[in-house]
C-alpha cells in the first residue's frame, strides 16, 4: 500500500507540475505575442518620422536653391566689378555708383518675383 500511496503522492506531483508548466507555457506565449505586437509598433515608427520631417525636408529644399538664385547673379554682378583688369567700369560717370545698387535692387526683385511665380505654378 505504501507504494501505491507513493505512486498517487507523484501523481499529483507530477499534475501539479504539469498545471503550473502549463501555466507558464501561457504566459510565455502571451508575452511573445506582446513582443510581436511592440515589434509591429516599432515598424511603424521611422514612418511616422519620415512623415514628420517631410514637410521640413521640402522648405529646405526648395529654399537652398531660391537663396542661390537670388546670391548668384548678385555675386555675378559684384564680382565683373571687382575683376579691375582695365579699372572699375564707369568711374568718370557719376551716375555709376547709383546706377549700380539700382541694378542690383532690380535683379533681386526680378528673382523674387520669378521665384513666387514658380512656386505657385
Amino acid at each position: 500500500m505504501d507504494t501505491i500511496s507513493d505512486l498517487s503522492a507523484e501523481l499529483g506531483e507530477n499534475r501539479r507540475n504539469l498545471i503550473r508548466l502549463k501555466r507558464y507555457f501561457n504566459q510565455t506565449i502571451r508575452v511573445m505575442e506582446e513582443l510581436d505586437s511592440l515589434g509591429d509598433q516599432m515598424k511603424t515608427v521611422p514612418e511616422h518620422c519620415d512623415m514628420q520631417t517631410a514637410p521640413w525636408q521640402n522648405r529646405s529644399s526648395y529654399a537652398l536653391p531660391a537663396i542661390d538664385s537670388l546670391s548668384a547673379p548678385l555675386g555675378f554682378l559684384t564680382g565683373l566689378l571687382g575683376v579691375n583688369i582695365g579699372g572699375v567700369p564707369g568711374i568718370d560717370q557719376p551716375a555709376t555708383f547709383a546706377i549700380l545698387p539700382i541694378s542690383m535692387v532690380f535683379i533681386a526683385a526680378v528673382a523674387v518675383g520669378l521665384l513666387r511665380w514658380k512656386r505657385r505654378l
